[in-house]
């Protein structure tokens, strides 16, 4: 495991200039990643939602059913 993401990402090696690179393999990581990380957050979101605040009950103050 490289624990050293930051200094990777404030020095990037990919060169976006040129479509041969050979970084394909460090982009599908990364990608692989965000795409388990954004997705982490938006359940913890979505089940923080429904333990301290369901919708229903901010929409019955304004008359919303």
């Amino acid at each position: 495991v490289n624990l050293d993401i930051l200094s990777k990402w404030l020095a990037p090696s990919i060169n976006l200039l040129h479509p041969k690179s050979n970084n394909s393999q460090d982009w599908n990581e990364f990608l692989k990643d965000a795409v388990v990380s954004v997705s982490i957050a938006y359940f913890g979101i979505f089940i923080a939602s429904f333990l301290y605040k369901p919708i229903y009950s901010s929409l019955k103050k304004f008359g919303v059913h």
